[in-house]
């Protein structure tokens, strides 16, 4: 049975959805080429295994926290341009731009290095989202405490507006 259902998650990798079964016959996670394909929309200069990647870990993340995936694929756009290296000159890092400064407490098991790896980035990134969004009265406010400036109507215009186009090719 373990290697029917590693197969399954290999072949949706690859490029299929899946579905992955756990031993209680419950949905684990189901594969949506969604995520790539608006990170292709958005960059199509990106190297298609890369793009995989990152749509996957983002998939994951925005399962474990309640998030859409269009809202966290447009906050990386706008944030990092879907660079995993990216550092800014406040020091945020990788995809989502973590401040570890600002977030001891989800980055203090991590090494410096080990906070621009996708699945960890995405993941306190998507942590931090999440805790905004269930703190603010509205989501452009949220957006406004993740930059950390609630004045950047560009910023959040921006995000909003690229989430609203993904949205609509959901189709």
């Amino acid at each position: 049975m373990r290697w029917f259902i590693s197969a399954l998650i290999i072949l949706g990798i690859l490029g299929g959805s899946a579905y992955a079964i756990n031993q209680r016959d419950k949905p684990v996670y189901v594969l949506d080429t969604r995520t790539a394909d608006y990170i292709r929309y958005l960059r199509p200069d990106i190297d298609p295994g890369m793009v995989d990647l990152i749509a996957y870990h983002i998939d994951m993340a925005c399962l474990e926290h309640g998030l859409d995936a269009e809202l966290v694929v447009a906050l990386i756009a706008r944030e990092s341009s879907f660079l995993p290296w990216a550092k800014s000159k406040a020091d945020c890092v990788g995809l989502m731009q973590v401040n570890p400064r600002a977030h001891k407490d989800k980055c203090k098991s991590y090494t410096p290095s080990e906070l621009y790896h996708i699945p960890v980035n995405v993941g306190i990134g998507c942590a931090i989202l999440r805790e905004y969004i269930d703190r603010s009265k509205s989501l452009d406010e949220a957006l406004g405490r993740y930059m950390g400036c609630q004045g950047a109507v560009s910023y959040k215009r921006d995000i909003l507006a690229t989430a609203a186009e993904l949205y609509a090719r959901r189709g």
